[in-house]
């Protein structure tokens, strides 16, 4: 029989007493009630033969605290004994301060579940957010019906209104915001005075919200986030009846549409790239042409890789225009950073 303590019997606990004697003879528990009251044990109890009744005396400056027991059952005739078993174990756990006892700081730790989308676009952290991996679910059927698993999210006479919108038909539904651009409908009803950044909504049917929504391919979004109530007020008026966001991916490998059941591959092309044509001046019949050379590009490479001390070094021949060279440097680093550098060679 595995044995649990608590602590207290106040109002606060009734639920949680109830529930541990109900579930005792099944799951086989013994519930040992530790209080200064032994009265008010007994009274939520309510003398169940799967209980045990302690009394603490919390004015007492040193042990034993757990000074009384009641209804000491005939299978365990050493109650007395679980009493100071109880003692021992908790007494590490407990603070001896004068006239009271007060436990020791509780540390609960946890496992944050890691998240698959970009916290930094979350707009709040009270909002609702579904993640890819539950639209890639529905695939590109209907984005509404991934939007309307999102608590408070209903459909209202075919319109997309959250906790019922504030009145009927369009006006009705949330504005859609797509990578921070308000997605905006024609009808006067919906913005008098839209902005100047919105992007007009056309060809749409009974719901412009709806579609909307699912022009957008499935498989080009991050995360939506849904903004309702208080947290839809940074969008003024205009979130008055929610705020539905869009966050798309910065890259997409895949087609737009999938069909489901079905592989995609990509076969690999065929190029034979062309080298950049420099006059071969080491070898005596080219340097013997009497046709001057006028290029107006003297050198080109386009892999020129440098170093592990970051340098490299290359060379090229000049021609018989008598110009100073100028020296353009392009290329990317490892991190993404776009490199443009311009430099001038003076002809002696």
């Amino acid at each position: 029989m595995k044995t649990i303590l608590l602590f207290g019997a106040g109002k606060s606990t009734t639920v949680l007493i109830d529930y541990l004697i109900r579930q005792a003879p099944a799951e086989g528990w013994m519930i040992v009630i530790a209080d200064a009251s032994l009265e008010q044990i007994i009274t939520r109890t309510a003398n169940s033969p799967f209980t045990r009744a302690v009394k603490i005396d919390i004015t007492q400056s040193t042990w034993p605290m757990l000074v009384t027991t009641l209804k000491p059952g005939n299978d365990e005739p050493d109650d007395a004994g679980k009493v100071r078993k109880y003692k021992y174990i908790f007494k590490e756990d407990i603070l001896n301060s004068g006239r009271g006892l007060t436990l020791k700081t509780i540390t609960i730790k946890s496992n944050k579940k890691p998240v698959n989308y970009d916290v930094s676009r979350r707009t709040s952290p009270n909002s609702s957010i579904v993640p890819y991996e539950q639209i890639e679910k529905v695939g590109n059927v209907n984005l509404v019906n991934v939007l309307l698993t999102v608590p408070g999210v209903t459909l209202r006479d075919g319109y997309v209104t959250i906790h019922g919108g504030r009145s009927d038909a369009i006006a009705a539904e949330p504005l859609l915001i797509v990578d921070g651009v308000p997605m905006t409908s024609p009808d006067p009803s919906v913005s008098a005075t839209p902005a100047a950044s919105d992007i007009p909504i056309t060809g749409y049917g009974s719901s412009p919200f709806s579609t909307a929504l699912n022009n957008i391919p499935y498989n080009t979004i991050d995360f939506i986030e849904v903004l309702k109530d208080a947290d839809a007020s940074i969008y003024g008026v205009r979130g008055g009846n929610g705020v539905v966001i869009v966050n798309t991916k910065k890259e997409v490998n895949q087609p737009y549409f999938i069909t489901k059941g079905t592989k995609t591959f990509y076969l690999p092309g065929y190029h034979v790239s062309k080298e950049f044509y420099v006059p071969r001046y080491d070898i005596a019949e080219t340097r013997n042409n009497p046709k001057p050379d006028m290029r107006p590009t003297i050198y080109w490479n386009g892999n020129i890789k440098p170093d592990a001390s970051g340098k490299a070094s290359l060379f090229f021949y000049t021609s018989d225009a008598k110009n100073n060279y100028t020296l353009v440097l392009e290329g990317v680093t490892t991190s993404g950073e776009i490199i443009h550098e311009t430099a001038t060679i003076n002809r002696n």
